[in-house]
């Protein structure tokens, strides 16, 4: 069985990048090369590096390598000029050979035709954004999309849509441009174009439009933190639990976390049912339950597992609980990230929401509205999620967690991070929750 070495966030990152894309009908956040992770989805982080990222957080200074920049709770689309018109990217094919299956103005609006709100939201913002990029220079936006070869990522925030934030402001948020090869993946992305456009816009009157409005990213500042010692050593003192109960290092990464996790539950199920395990067994197991590489496949499995119980075993997790013990295992790390989200979020200034007391106020009055709802409608399942997601919102702060915004985007060691807060188990409460049947 032949297995990579150092993989671990390409497979669940694929996953959940495939469910993001599926889910939306465009990429999110850029794509696959420009998606922003939570810091706990990068599995190559260590506890070291996680300590740096809790102090530079807590004091303001997520912004040593970029200006952090507002994670908006709206719509995404990815758009380039090819051949003197408007194209958008929907999916990888979408991005080869220089986008020339790319979709036109008029297949993004037949696209989402007949969806209502999200069909205005959409097909008003193509035709804006073709409208302003088909004002500016030439030659500069060929600097920028060079004919196809690089995309704009971008938010549309249509306050119709709302989802948790109402923004009460119609904005077209450019965010970078990402160039893309002949078979459509990603090979560089350039930040600092989504200022340049912008500008470029701007320079000739076409910012404001029939609909919306067009803007680079929201700058996001810190106020200074003056319970800072106090609050690092909170968070320090419970990520050294995490540490402590799973036996790691500051050198050792979140993926060697993962692993022991899994080592120690695999083992332990083997030894239940008298078991030996050999290592590339173990290996193989660890990698499909934990890191989602299905290269190891059933049949394989069924082979090497000469024993019935222990296989039954492998089988039911595979089918039924690989996924929930992920969660349980990422759990503690996920957690200290949203309290993390929180406290920075709060220090924060300079959201899009015009009236940010205003907003807090209304998220938490749906909140409250749909909790009564949800507890009178006598759907058990329901119920039960609602209270799985007021169980992680009070975790972290409970209603006195809710902020005028989705979370902040920023940069450390060169990679690009999110910081949600509370936003995920409002959104679940919000979304998921009402929509359940």
């Amino acid at each position: 069985m032949q297995l990579l070495a150092n993989n671990f966030k390409t497979y669940r990152q694929f996953v959940l990048e495939k469910e993001t894309a599926e889910l939306s009908g465009f990429l999110f956040e850029g794509g696959a090369f420009g998606h922003m992770s939570h810091p706990y989805d990068d599995v190559n982080l260590t506890f070291g590096e996680i300590k740096n990222m809790i102090s530079a957080a807590l004091q303001g200074g997520l912004d040593k390598e970029v200006v952090p920049s507002e994670k908006l709770d709206g719509q995404a689309i990815a758009v380039s000029w090819r051949d003197g018109e408007l194209v958008a990217a929907r999916n990888k094919g979408h991005y080869r050979d220089g986008a020339v299956a790319a979709m036109t103005v008029q297949q993004v609006i037949d696209k989402f035709e007949g969806r209502g709100d999200l069909t205005d939201a959409f097909s008003f913002a193509i035709q804006d954004l073709a409208m302003a990029i088909g004002k500016i220079d030439a030659k500069k936006r060929e600097q920028i999309f060079k004919n196809g070869k690089a995309f704009m990522h971008l938010e549309l925030i249509y306050p119709p849509t709302t989802n948790v934030v109402n923004y009460d402001a119609y904005r077209l948020i450019f965010h970078s441009a990402t160039e893309y090869d002949a078979d459509g993946n990603p090979v560089g992305e350039d930040k600092a174009s989504a200022g340049l456009l912008t500008k470029l816009i701007k320079d000739v009157n076409a910012d404001i439009q029939k609909t919306y409005k067009i803007d680079p990213p929201k700058a996001i500042q810190f106020t200074k933190n003056v319970n800072f010692e106090a609050d690092r050593a909170e968070f320090f003192k419970e990520l050294a639990k995490i540490q402590k109960d799973a036996g790691m290092k500051d050198n050792q990464s979140i993926s060697d976390y993962i692993r022991k996790e899994y080592t120690d539950l695999i083992e332990g199920a083997a030894n239940k049912y008298g078991f030996e395990l050999a290592p590339n067994l173990l290996e193989g197991l660890i990698r499909r339950f934990a890191f989602q590489d299905k290269s190891f496949r059933i049949p394989q499995i069924k082979k090497e597992i000469t024993n019935k119980d222990f296989l039954n075993w492998v089988l039911n997790f595979d089918k039924t609980g690989s996924n929930d013990y992920y969660k349980q295992v990422i759990g503690p790390i996920e957690l200290l990230f949203l309290k993390l989200g929180v406290k920075v979020i709060k220090l924060a200034t300079g959201f899009l929401a015009t009236n940010p007391d205003k907003t807090v106020q209304q998220i938490k009055n749906e909140l409250e509205k749909t909790i009564k709802d949800v507890r009178g409608s006598g759907n058990e399942a329901k119920v039960a999620k609602l209270e799985k997601e007021l169980r992680r919102l009070d975790a972290i702060g409970g209603f006195d967690a809710v902020v005028p915004s989705e979370g902040i985007v920023f940069q450390h060691n060169g990679k690009t991070y999110k910081l949600t807060g509370a936003f995920a188990p409002i959104n679940q409460i919000l979304g998921t929750i009402k929509y359940m049947k």
